[in-house]
């Protein structure tokens, strides 16, 4: 069977897989292979589908590599400086160049990858390494065009720009059968290093594998003998990266893989099919998968099968060819009409793109993409077996964090990238494969009222209209015009005629204003575009009281799908359903800052109506209220207590009250309407000064001023000025009244700004404490202690009152005041405590003027603190002269150090 009949049978598998209702794409390869029906029913009886679906999810092979998408936004922002008029040495001047590629294989030049070969005791390959050498870095075999080889697949998807060179090792043979390999990342990595470890000592030179100087091998391949064990297991097909950063080959560390069987399934003759691997290139390039994942979320078929990325099958399309830079499209992005000239994408870079007004801030919106997919070269063989124009719809809006798009293949509300099929059918979008009719030809003509329509996703017009197609060649042309752009549609506040309110919106789609279903005649806020089980909302904010009025409406599934609205999350009665006309509702808004919320939410099958909701015409009246509290202060007693607090205000008028003091607790009345009463505890003082705290009682202050106890508790040692060595035994005292007769101690290594316990429950007068092993010496230290009573409330504290010292590291001599003369010995000698990681070196510096220190010495593996030093040579004295010591530690990159406490003199 040749590799054009595998793709075949393989597609007709995953066309049944959707109708048991998962699509994972097509093709024998993707970031993660997919299973076959029988499989699938197999999971779907033994319980493991949705667990399967998760680990293949976790993969994320369906998301663009940001740093395509960082430097996508980097040419489209060029077009965007273009159409406002800048040249193209103004836009260099203006625009810093786009970040260097980090992302994997480079897409352009001479690249070397990596193979290797895995062979267990208990599975013989069938395949020779030569055999799949040439199949990789070679020609392959003619009957295979055109998937003969990797090398020749992408030397011509990347018009030669691209030459994929590289060494397959193996097959190595390993000692053990592969059920002794962990089935973990751990054991996958551990399987790696033991083959890579290998070729290493014969004397292989991995570093030719990192192609852009970045210190990581972009890629590599591997392969490995026997049957695997069921779809998203560790005996799978997919690719991964490697997590190990501390392991290095020739001082590269390894970075994104392909793990892949030999032969599937493991049976002869086992043919080793190259195409899974130019699928996974692919995704070494930063290329995401276009098809499905999943059905049950956001709209079905991925791209129908009409790309590398997709269908394994035929050429990468013109959208992913941009991305690598293998083309520039001709950019349509003004009103106008012109003829424009395209050859077939499979020998020649064109493409055109079609971008209405770019030069008015909105890049990464949406766009469409125009290419001739005449059959030639990689797409020889095409399945559709058709010719003519393809016309891409774009969705390149970024997600939350800038770095990635906001919508994909597989999981969103509608995708990245959609063919626009030229018969109208959506055969696609229902899960089904591109065919001869998706093709736009004579005759054919794409517009504002086609089908499918040139709409943006908002139902706003693009005005794009492509039309004039000439006859399916090689060379094919086609007029594009772009008509007179319509204004802007309204933003959500001018939509429901209140700017005055700051609007948000989310969910699977959002919100937004347009001017056809109204009921002021002008415009209102929709819903945005759903599937089953989502949701979409808008919302906003206002302080109440007041009264809210709106208009709303919806057309749905009746009884199943619904408009709703939510005060402060809490879903208010009246939601509505089916096809409900414009109808006003008011609710009474309490006292406070308030979230109001408009849903409109489906279930989980089924669509009918226009199936959206409505808003229009929100108006918010506050209400006035006055409040007032009495007392609005008090005086608490030392040992703690009790009161109230009266609230008057009118009726309906809410309020809230809120304790900004640990010790002050509202032991009721913490919110209410009209007329209350708020009560309150405080505890006892324990900290030896008067103490104030507040209350904010409806919008209100009240204050409580509290004294302090008599109780008192003194810290005797440490309490100022002590040095202690770090990892030491220093003994803790202090004074405390006879009630307090637990303690708490504390310890603070910046003067206070932070404080860790030393311990607890401490009984007596004392407590014998291990200084903590540190890296550095610590000159801002504080102890602190805090006493209870027997019932565990705090009566007193108290603190070092100045900072004691931690050293870890400590310079002897010389330490100020020695006079040491040019050409003499003398000892330089130090002392080291408890430290908290190994010390892997230690340096000795010194200096005589503000240069600088500079290197005496240095000690590997050991620390003898003292070192006689032939003191250098000077021409006068130098009286500021100083040593430091400065200690190395393993595994961190902090060092320790300690300085001469004063200078001395280095005389002639």
């Amino acid at each position: 069977m040749n590799i054009q009949e595998t793709r075949i049978r393989k597609w007709s598998l995953v066309v049944i897989c959707c109708l048991l209702g998962l699509i994972m794409g097509t093709g024998s390869g993707f970031g993660l292979e997919p299973p076959t029906p029988q499989e699938l029913e197999q999971y779907k009886n033994d319980g493991t589908l949705q667990q399967r679906i998760e680990q293949a999810k976790n993969i994320g092979n369906h998301l663009t590599d940001p740093q395509l998408v960082v430097r996508q936004q980097y040419k489209l922002q060029k077009i965007q400086l273009k159409q406002s008029g800048m040249t193209e040495a103004e836009i260099s001047q203006l625009m810093a160049p786009p970040p260097a590629w980090a992302g994997g294989l480079p897409a352009t030049g001479t690249v070397k990858v990596l193979a290797v070969l895995i062979n267990f005791s208990d599975y013989t390959p069938f395949n020779t390494q030569t055999t799949i050498n040439g199949k990789l870095f070679g020609s392959g075999s003619p009957a295979d065009y055109p998937y003969e080889s990797l090398k020749n697949y992408y030397s011509r998807a990347s018009y030669n720009q691209l030459t994929i060179q590289g060494n397959t090792l193996g097959w190595y043979t390993t000692a053990y059968p592969r059920s002794s390999v962990a089935q973990t990342d751990a054991g996958r990595e551990t399987l790696l290093k033991e083959v890579l470890n290998y070729y290493n000592a014969q004397g292989h030179d991995f570093s030719q594998y990192d192609n852009d100087g970045d210190g990581y091998i972009d890629y590599m391949i591997v392969v490995w003998t026997g049957a695997d064990n069921g779809w998203a297991n560790f005996w799978w097909g997919y690719q991964t990266s490697f997590g190990d950063s501390s392991y290095t080959l020739d001082g590269k560390k390894l970075f994104k893989y392909s793990w892949q069987w030999e032969a599937n399934p493991w049976s002869a003759p086992g043919t080793y099919d190259q195409v899974v691997v130019m699928h996974e290139t692919g995704h070494a390039l930063g290329l995401p998968d276009y098809y499905d994942y999943d059905n049950t979320q956001g709209p079905d078929g991925g791209v129908g099968g009409l790309d590398m990325m997709d269908g394994n099958v035929g050429d990468h399309g013109c959208f992913s060819k941009w991305l690598l830079d293998w083309l520039s499209p001709a950019e349509v992005v003004t009103v106008g009409t012109n003829t424009y000239t395209m050859r077939a994408t499979g020998a020649f870079p064109d493409c055109v793109m079609v971008m209405p007004g770019a030069q008015a801030n909105n890049t990464f919106q949406e766009y469409f993409l125009v290419q001739n997919r005449f059959r030639t070269q990689n797409d020889a063989t095409l399945f559709t077996a058709k010719d003519g124009l393809l016309i891409w719809h774009v969705d390149a809006r970024l997600d939350g964090s800038g770095w990635n798009y906001l919508y994909d293949n597989s999981y969103t509300s509608h995708k990245l990238l959609r063919l626009m099929e030229a018969d109208g059918l959506e055969q696609i979008e229902a899960g089904s494969y591109a065919n001869a009719g998706d093709y736009y030809v004579t005759g054919k003509t794409f517009g504002p009222g086609t089908t499918p329509n040139s709409n943006m996703y908002s139902g706003t017009s693009s005005q794009i209209t492509v039309s004039s197609i000439s006859a399916a060649a090689e060379t094919m042309t086609a007029q594009i015009a772009i008509a007179g752009m319509p204004p802007p549609p309204p933003t959500l506040g001018a939509a429901v005629d209140n700017t005055a309110l700051t609007w948000t919106t989310g969910g699977n789609a959002n919100w937004a204003g347009q001017t056809t279903t109204t009921h002021d005649g002008v415009d209102a806020a929709q819903s945005g575009s759903i599937s089953h089980n989502q949701s979409t909302w808008m919302e906003t904010t206002i302080t109440g009281p007041g009264t809210l009025t709106y208009w709303w409406k919806v057309s749905s599934e009746a009884t199943y799908d619904f408009l709703r609205f939510y005060l402060d999350g809490a879903e208010q009665t009246g939601s509505i359903s089916g096809n409900v006309d414009w109808a006003q509702r008011s609710h009474g808004i309490p006292s406070g800052s308030h979230t109001i919320r408009w849903t409109y939410t489906k279930d989980y099958s089924v669509s009918s109506g226009l199936d959206a909701g409505w808003v229009d015409q929100v108006v918010w009246t506050p209400s006035a209220c006055s409040y007032s509290i009495n007392p609005t202060s008090a005086a608490g007693l030392a040992a703690g207590g009790a009161g109230s607090v009266s609230v008057t205000t009118g009726a309906g008028c809410s309020w809230t009250a809120v304790s900004n003091a640990g010790w002050i607790t509202i032991t009721s009345g913490s919110s209410g309407s009209g007329n209350g009463t708020v009560n309150y505890s405080y505890t006892a003082n324990g900290t030896g000064s008067p103490r104030t705290g507040t209350m904010t009682i409806a919008g209100q202050t009240f204050t409580l001023n509290q004294a302090a106890s008599a109780a008192t508790l003194t810290v005797l040692t440490p309490n100022g000025g002590e040095v202690l060595a770090a990892g030491s035994t220093y003994q803790i005292t202090w004074n405390a009244p006879a009630e307090a007769t637990k303690f708490t101690l504390q310890y603070s290594l910046n003067a206070g700004t932070a404080w860790k316990t030393i311990a607890t429950n401490v009984a007596g007068a004392f407590y014998n404490w291990t200084v903590p092993a540190l890296a550095v010496n610590k000159p801002n230290c504080l102890v602190k202690v805090i006493g209870y009573n027997a019932g565990g409330t705090q009566l007193a504290l108290d603190q070092s009152n100045a900072v004691f010292r931690i050293e870890v590291i400590k310079v002897i001599s010389p330490n100020g005041a020695e006079v040491w003369r040019s050409g003499e010995m003398h000892p330089i000698t130090w002392t080291t405590n408890v430290t908290t990681k190994p010390i892997a070196k230690v340096n000795l510096y010194y200096k005589i003027d503000s240069t600088g220190y500079k290197l005496i010495t240095s000690f590997t593996g050991t620390n003898p603190g003292t070192y006689n030093w032939t003191i250098p040579v000077v021409a006068t004295n130098r009286p500021a002269s100083r040593v430091k010591v400065e200690l190395i530690y393993t595994g961190i990159a902090t060092k320790g150090n300690d300085i001469s406490d004063a200078n001395f003199t280095i005389s002639p």
